[in-house]
């Protein structure tokens, strides 16, 4: 496992940068933050898509892609209710209802997946079928910097909680690997499904 948290080292620098430039994603950011503080939630990151799709798209010179869902996951062992999802989905929905949130507890996921059971967030992020789609990006605190007029904001990597559970280098040298701990048919079906290699035709895929 692989991360670099508090200190903004090449990639994460980059992808500071391309955030801050970002003003869906940081109100998206910050409207997570804000349920995260409600509900007392210290495990919690804004995943998959929404940290991947950002860096292919810079990388491939292409605007930001329109953010079609934003998978929010946390870990708390104490209420693994579906119901408890569905109240904190309608509340994102309240914050910011122009994104199409996606709730879930990995700390019941496990059993979707027979797996054996998750411990955090990232635990439960390295049995996803990509590597390079575990990654996610949480704020630490509230904004300390309000977004300028331009919708943009210098981000604080003392802010920021940064999370690639299998390092940066996939997601940055525009490879897509399948994850070995899940069935390889998975990650043939969600790259049809995807369409990623027509999508960023700098993509390439690793080798088995």
């Amino acid at each position: 496992m692989h991360r670099q948290e508090g200190h903004a080292f090449e990639p994460e620098a980059r992808l500071l940068h391309w955030l801050g430039r970002d003003e869906a994603r940081l109100l998206a950011l910050m409207a997570t933050r804000q349920l995260a503080s409600e509900e007392g939630l210290a495990d919690w990151l804004l995943t998959a898509g929404f940290v991947r799709d950002l860096v292919w798209d810079n990388l491939h010179g292409y605007p930001a892609s329109s953010l079609n869902d934003i998978d929010f996951i946390y870990f708390c062992a104490k209420d693994t209710s579906r119901e408890r999802d569905a109240r904190l989905e309608a509340r994102l929905r309240l914050l910011a209802p122009e994104y199409p949130w996606s709730v879930k507890n990995q700390a019941r996921m496990h059993l979707r997946n027979a797996d054996r059971p998750y411990r955090s967030t990232e635990d439960a992020m390295g049995f996803w079928p990509e590597q390079e789609t575990a990654v996610g990006v949480a704020l630490r605190e509230d904004m300390a910097t309000p977004l300028n007029e331009t919708g943009t904001a210098a981000l604080d990597p003392a802010q920021v909680r940064l999370v690639s559970v299998f390092g940066w280098h996939g997601v940055f040298s525009l490879q897509l690997t399948a994850n070995g701990r899940r069935d390889r048919a998975v990650f043939e079906q969600r790259l049809q499904a995807k369409g990623w290699l027509a999508r960023y035709p700098q993509l390439r895929l690793a080798s088995a």
